[in-house]
C-alpha cells in the first residue's frame, strides 16, 4: 500500500508498506514489492538491474534510482540526477551501536531519532557515491540537524550537502 508520494526538485519518491504473504521468503518478498513499485512508476522490470556493487540501476537514460527498505517499509526514489534515499524503522538499540557509525565530531547528538537521522544521512551519501568511499564513518560528518525545517547538513570530501528528512508514522526517511 502506498503510504506517501513526494515530488522533489530532483525526482519522485514513493513510500510503500506491505506485509509479506505467509511463508514468503524475505528476498522474494522484497523483489516482489520493488517490482510493484516499478510498475506504479510505469517502469518495466527489464529496464531495472543491479550494478556490480549491488546498487540499483535503471537502463533508461537519464534516470537514476535509489531503493531502501526496513522491515516492511520501502522507499523508491527516481530522479534525473544522482540520488540517494534511506528509510529506517527506529530501533531502541541504536544508541548501543553508535560507536560503529558516529565519528568524534558527532557525539553531541544522543536522541534515538537524531542517531537514526545520522545513520540514514550517511547511507544516503554512500548511495550517492555508489559506495565509492573507504570509510563512511570518517569521511562523512553530520554538521547539523534542523528539526524545524527537516534538514540534515553533512560534509563529505570537502563538500557540504543538505539532505531532507521526514518522519512518517515514526519511520525515518532521509533523501537528497
Amino acid at each position: 500500500m502506498i503510504i506517501k508520494e513526494i515530488n522533489t526538485s530532483n525526482g519522485r519518491i514513493i513510500i510503500f508498506f506491505e506485509e509479506p504473504t505467509s511463508k514468503e521468503p524475505k528476498r522474494i518478498f522484497e523483489k516482489r514489492v520493488i517490482n510493484e513499485l516499478l510498475n506504479i512508476l510505469d517502469i518495466k522490470s527489464t529496464d531495472f538491474c543491479y550494478g556490480s556493487k549491488g546498487d540499483p540501476q535503471l537502463l533508461i537514460a537519464p534516470y537514476n534510482i535509489s531503493i531502501s527498505h526496513s522491515n516492511n517499509w520501502f522507499a523508491l526514489y527516481i530522479g534525473n540526477i544522482p540520488i540517494g534515499i534511506d528509510i529506517q524503522v527506529p530501533k531502541s538499540t541504536i544508541s548501543s551501536g553508535k560507536s560503529f557509525f558516529l565519528n568524534e565530531k558527532e557525539t553531541e547528538w544522543s536522541s534515538d531519532i537524531d542517531l537514526h537521522l545520522i545513520w540514514s544521512a550517511k547511507e544516503v551519501i554512500f548511495k550517492l557515491l555508489k559506495g565509492e568511499m573507504a570509510d563512511v564513518i570518517m569521511e562523512v560528518t553530520v554538521l547539523n540537524i534542523d528539526h524545524i525545517n527537516k534538514k540534515v547538513t553533512a560534509r563529505f570530501l570537502d563538500k557540504t550537502i543538505e539532505l531532507t528528512f521526514d518522519l512518517i508514522d515514526n519511520v525515518v526517511l532521509v533523501y537528497n
